[in-house]
């Protein structure tokens, strides 16, 4: 196993403990959630507009995908400006996932199928994290995996959370339409950005709408279950 293998997996191994130990140690009331994700959300796009406009290559928006404003160096030329603002992006991104899955694992604590969906969501954030501290041009792969990753547990954990949305109805539980809507926006836009990722059909496109897409069902469902209490 190479030096840099050794360093990445220990680097990992460390984020898992760390945003594992952060979930057992933070605590909020039902209603102070959302807010603060608003502001990750808010922080996150200036991040991305911030990392687009210090970027040392004409990023294109449809073209490129935002992994690029992470790469250190773009064709020789230094790009470490837009790659530490881009950390911005995947610490906001992240955070509003650990407090979805803070929020689910804190307030239903007796649940036990929405403990493993919080579970699932704190792998996400590891996974973003990672997919940032591993530049594309550092490690194709990894970085690949990475993104995988967060992609595929977030996709998971979403149709989880539609499955339970739907489950507790037959309870007499009205969950307004359009937070399903939102859902159901991420889930479709997720599979739309897998088919063009493997076509390479405007992949970079729908990646966008795919992570605003994810965005989106993030806040609205911190809000459900902060209503459902």
């Amino acid at each position: 196993m190479t030096r840099w293998k050794i360093f990445w997996m220990s680097i990992t191994i460390c984020t898992i403990f760390l945003v594992y130990a952060l979930n057992k140690g933070f605590i909020l009331s039902k209603n102070k959630y959302l807010w603060p994700a608003i502001i990750f959300f808010i922080g996150e796009y200036i991040s991305l507009g911030l990392a687009h406009r210090f970027a040392s290559y004409n990023h294109q928006i449809t073209k490129n995908p935002i992994s690029f404003l992470g790469q250190l160096n773009v064709k020789g030329k230094s790009n470490v400006k837009s790659a530490v603002l881009f950390i911005g992006f995947s610490i906001s991104y992240g955070g509003i996932v650990f407090l979805l899955a803070n929020l689910i694992s804190t307030m239903y604590p007796n649940n036990v199928y929405l403990i493993i969906i919080s579970y699932v969501l704190l792998g996400v954030v590891v996974a973003v994290i990672m997919m940032t501290l591993i530049p594309i041009d550092v490690s194709r792969i990894l970085h690949l995996f990475a993104t995988a990753f967060w992609l595929g547990l977030y996709l998971g954990a979403n149709i989880a959370i539609v499955n339970f949305l739907f489950y507790i109805q037959q309870f007499n539980i009205t969950i307004p339409s359009y937070y399903l809507v939102a859902c159901g926006f991420h889930i479709i836009s997720a599979i739309i950005y897998l088919i063009a990722y493997f076509t390479h059909n405007r992949a970079s496109l729908f990646q966008k709408i795919w992570i605003f897409a994810s965005n989106i069902s993030l806040l609205f469902t911190i809000d459900l279950f902060a209503r459902l209490l």
